[in-house]
């Protein structure tokens, strides 16, 4: 759009300069008697038709582009099955949106795969003044069992509390490197969630939402992308479940 927009803007300066010329030209001539005032008097009035047709037609041409964008945004989104944004993989490799993210908010439940998988990638996100929010479930004996009960790998309560240490020893050390205080926060709820959740916000303020199933003895985890662009509606709604956990945990660093 903004390269259109810029062609646009090019041929608008071409036409306005063009019309501009004409009318010295004409102007001249009619000066030096060379042509008649009524023809100098037409020319002009022709040139001013040229401009203001140009500028019109600019506005009118930019109006109806939005407008075909924005449906275009609307038919996608009505349109678009389950399949368009579901994946079977976890979340993606996200490291590129690391890069430039403003914040990074995210709800697991033993944060293993996170915090293991992404540590340097925080560790250079925190570096820069980006913000680091984890939420995971308290570490009860109840919810260890039934974390432990759920998972196909650490499927006893003594390995996913290893699990559920060395993820809280990788926090805690993102949480010492920073310069600023709160920039990794850590906080905990009293159950355990059947879904993860990945907030990232980016410089501009919008949001891209992963929502990983955490299944039941599979290692296959179904993951959701949602956008501000196409699914507003999904994105709000799982800010706002992350949000309200947030408000009414308890701060564990």
């Amino acid at each position: 759009m903004k390269r259109l927009k810029a062609i646009i803007d090019e041929v608008d300066i071409i036409i306005s300069v063009a019309a501009i010329i004409l009318s010295v030209i004409v102007a001249i001539l009619g000066v030096l008697e060379r042509i008649s005032f009524e023809i100098v008097g037409a020319s002009i009035l022709a040139a001013l038709s040229l401009l203001a047709g140009s500028i019109l037609a600019n506005r009118r041409t930019m109006k109806e582009l939005q407008m075909g964008i924005e449906a275009l945004h609307k038919n996608l989104s009505d349109n678009a099955s389950i399949s368009d944004f579901l994946s079977d993989k976890g979340y993606p490799n996200l490291s590129e949106d690391f890069k430039t993210a403003k914040s990074v908010s995210i709800l697991g439940s033993n944060l293993t795969s996170t915090t293991i998988l992404y540590y340097f990638d925080f560790s250079k996100m925190v570096a820069r003044g980006a913000s680091l929010r984890y939420l995971m479930p308290e570490t009860t004996p109840e919810n260890v069992a039934i974390m432990a009960f759920r998972s196909a790998t650490n499927d006893d309560a003594n390995s996913m509390e290893t699990a559920i240490n060395g993820s809280l020893k990788q926090i805690r050390l993102l949480a010492t490197s920073c310069n600023k205080p709160k920039l990794v926060q850590l906080r905990k709820i009293p159950y355990v969630s059947s879904y993860g959740i990945m907030l990232i916000e980016a410089q501009d303020g919008t949001f891209q939402v992963y929502v990983k199933l955490l299944p039941y003895k599979n290692n296959v985890f179904p993951c959701l992308k949602f956008d501000n662009r196409l699914n507003k509606y999904w994105v709000d709604f799982f800010r706002d479940q992350f949000e309200s956990l947030w408000k009414v945990a308890e701060d564990a660093l």
